[in-house]
């Protein structure tokens, strides 16, 4: 990389976690190679990084994550994109072996971004978007789709005659219990009193969840057992290599959020965020949420 003498440098850590897929036991992929891109006064600049781990139990994952690599580019550059170079996958089902068909092994994950210092990269790779089978044949498919999130400092300008305590969001963990434990269930945030609000954010799993970035408002939790989870399309090009744009996965957030109101939720929590705690105004037999650190 050539660097400006006299340009201070910022090192973001980039962080994997997954979003479970239901009925396999494990599901590990091998990554040899990353690389990625950013621009600075016009230029641009490509590098490569060194992984702290190689091999992962994606499903191991779910409801946490691991540090994977770390990038260093000038504070205040673009990250454009990261570059994946995925070499074997295997799934583990019913305690036996299979292998998995990864038509494209290279992954192109394109997030436009300025970092700062202090800054955060999460790869959010979604299994139950990636991961298919196909049935009668007993193959396997493996179409990465994993999702950039930006985290930035947990300090926010406030607006006129918002005092200090509106600077801070919050995390919000939960997990399903009970009779939707288990269960593959779409766990959609809404900001208001009602699963009609604003949507905020959505997840697919049968087991825990997050939401990150909630802002102090009063929010509900609607989760559906009964749903169809759509095809997912990345874009292919002439080099074999998957490129999945944040404006892809945007679309199909889209297409689930307009069917949720033909959906009925199976459970639902009310609370509110602020001042560093959350607070119940229902609760439920088969939610637990609690407020990450």
């Amino acid at each position: 990389m050539l660097f400006t003498t006299g340009t201070n440098t910022t090192k973001v850590p980039v962080y994997l976690t997954d979003n479970p897929y239901f009925n396999v036991e494990e599901l590990w992929v091998r990554i040899s190679d990353v690389t990625y891109h950013y621009s600075l006064s016009g230029e641009g600049y490509e590098a490569a990084v060194t992984l702290l781990e190689d091999e992962f139990d994606l499903l191991s994952l779910a409801g946490t994550e691991v540090r994977f690599f770390e990038i260093e580019i000038p504070e205040g550059a673009k990250l454009e994109w990261i570059r994946l170079q995925v070499d074997e996958a295997t799934a583990v089902v019913n305690n036996e072996e299979k292998s998995i068909t990864v038509p494209s092994k290279k992954i192109k994950i394109i997030k436009p971004v300025i970092v700062q210092s202090g800054d955060e990269i999460v790869l959010d790779f979604d299994v139950a978007r990636s991961f298919r089978v196909v049935q009668g044949a007993g193959q396997y498919i493996l179409r990465p789709v994993i999702i950039p999130y930006h985290r930035e400092r947990h300090e926010y300008e406030h607006g006129p005659g918002e005092d200090e305590e509106h600077r801070y969001r919050y995390e919000v963990e939960g997990e399903l219990k009970g009779t939707l434990a288990g269960t593959p269930c779409l766990v959609a945030l809404f900001e208001g009193e009602t699963c009609s609000g604003t949507l905020v954010d959505l997840e697919i799993t049968d087991d825990g969840f997050s939401f990150e970035e909630l802002k102090e408002a009063t929010h509900t939790l609607c989760v559906y057992s009964e749903f169809t989870l759509l095809e997912h399309e990345a874009t292919e090009s002439n080099e074999g290599e998957f490129e999945v744009d944040e404006e892809e996965v945007e679309s199909v957030n889209n297409e689930i959020q307009e069917r949720l109101p033909e959906l009925m939720p199976v459970a639902s929590e009310v609370f509110y965020l602020g001042n560093s705690t959350i607070t119940y105004i229902q609760d439920s037999d088969v939610i637990e949420l609690r407020l990450d650190d």
